[in-house]
């Protein structure tokens, strides 16, 4: 890799004195023009689909399948609130029921025997030889719960919380996209970029190979069999550079079609521009690192995280506080074959006839006047499990915290780090500059010196 970085520069420096080769009165020689950059796809298929750096990174969020994915997430959760919130209010249930039954009464009289409906006494040959009819039964009750606690109250803020938490790491998502984009991108441009500075630069060493070939056989000049040699190897150098850049540049293209999701038979390709230096002022280290900590997703997730694991805890404690609610049922009954009932006396009276009303006559015809209602309190008596559940739920909060700690200082380093590559980097490119300016009034002189025979 050091190697390919110090050829890389070399050449860069190479391709720079182009133009003093020119201005010294050398004409193209016809044999180097096998030696002409490679021409990008974009300047030679004119059917490929050509994208600007906007466009690839609002089609690769439009059709990314992750963040579309993260987005039915985001629903599920959010429908997961409704779905606790109501709840609480489902417990109303309607049931019916559909069977058959003797049609004669279900209870015997005093002594045992059989009574028929209309009250008659049933013959001997009867008791066992009796006719089935349907019943039908509908049955309503369902219940309100009564708030005494901040159960509701404070599950809804846990669920609240959460959401906020998965919807403050969307922007992480879409930041991971434009990243992944630009690195796309510019690989591709500086792949490019290279490709074209190492035919450059092989086109200024076809020419001093030619020169010192033609020295060598009319012997004249200084140069050698070692020089020769030399050179030779710096041009095979320059075909291993010249893969790797290829190598980078299909890696970058591959990328870039799956980032933007390109279709069957669809191939996306950039602009065939230079590459030009970003604005490089930067500001101090400390804005920089109060921007992250006030606008990173993760710990914008982390801060709705911790909320809603207190809001879990006081959820907990509401456990230890009895449910109350309001009920309510009316229940409903008709079999056509058991018309009523009535109460056939006792031993003393055998002749007593009680009409029951039709609403309660017996259990095969009844009807609810009006609903009956009630309270019901249900306190489970599970003081151990509430009990750990909340000390889970206290340990919860304390470990989210901890992470909330070590991503904090997690990122400043990072940003740090950033800071400290890009400071690097700003150096190596302003070294860089000097160099090719030293470069270029070193082969001025040389020109010169050799031009005036002095050198």
């Amino acid at each position: 890799m050091r190697l390919f970085k110090i050829t890389t520069i070399l050449t860069i420096l190479l391709a720079s004195l182009n133009p003093l080769s020119s201005s010294a009165g050398e004409t193209k020689n016809s044999s180097t023009a096998e030696f002409e950059g490679p021409k990008a796809p974009s300047a030679t298929n004119k059917s490929h689909k050509i994208l600007t750096l906007a466009q690839c990174i609002e089609r690769a969020i439009k059709n990314s399948p992750k963040l579309q994915a993260e987005s039915y997430r985001l629903v599920s959760l959010e429908e997961s609130k409704k779905e606790a919130l109501w709840e609480p209010f489902s417990h109303f249930s309607i049931k019916g029921v559909v069977t058959v039954v003797p049609d004669k009464c279900s209870e015997s009289t005093w002594d045992g025997r059989l009574q028929s409906c209309d009250g008659g006494a049933l013959p001997e040959d009867s008791y066992y030889k009796t006719t089935w009819g349907p019943s039908f039964h509908l049955e309503f009750k369902g219940g309100l719960p009564i708030p005494v606690s901040n159960k509701m109250s404070s599950g809804k803020e846990a669920l609240d919380e959460g959401i906020k938490a998965k919807q403050s790491m969307m922007p992480s998502f879409k930041n991971e996209i434009r990243y992944n984009v630009h690195r796309a991108y510019y690989g591709i441009i500086g792949s490019r970029e290279m490709l074209y500075t190492l035919s450059e630069g092989r086109k200024q060493l076809a020419k001093a190979r030619q020169k010192i070939e033609s020295n060598l056989e009319n012997q004249e000049g200084n140069e050698t069999e070692i020089d020769l040699i030399k050179l030779k190897v710096f041009e095979a150098q320059l075909d291993s550079m010249e893969q790797q850049a290829k190598q980078i540049e299909t890696s970058a293209l591959n990328a870039l079609q799956f980032l933007v999701q390109a279709k069957q038979g669809e191939f996306v390709d950039i602009e065939d521009i230079p590459q030009t230096l970003v604005d490089s002022s930067i500001k101090n280290l400390e804005d920089y690192v109060q921007l992250a900590i006030d606008n990173r997703p993760e710990l914008e997730a982390l801060r709705h995280g911790i909320k809603a694991y207190k809001a879990k805890i006081k959820f907990e404690k509401s456990n230890l506080i009895p449910d109350l609610q309001f009920v309510i049922s009316m229940r409903w009954g008709y079999t056509p074959g058991v018309d009523f009932r009535q109460n056939i006396g006792t031993e003393a009276n055998p002749e007593y006839v009680h009409e029951v009303p039709y609403l309660y006559q017996n259990k095969y015809n009844y009807s609810s006047v009006a609903p009956g209602i009630g309270l019901v309190m249900n306190y489970p008596l599970d003081f151990g499990l509430d009990a750990h559940k909340i000390k889970r739920a206290k340990a919860d909060l304390k470990a989210m915290m901890m992470d909330n700690t070590y991503a904090m200082k997690g990122i400043i380093l990072q940003v740090q780090n950033v800071y400290a590559n890009i400071d690097s980097l700003k150096k190596q490119i302003t070294a860089l500059e000097n160099a090719k300016k030293l470069a270029k009034g070193w082969m001025a002189a040389a020109i010169q010196n050799q031009a005036t025979g002095i050198g």
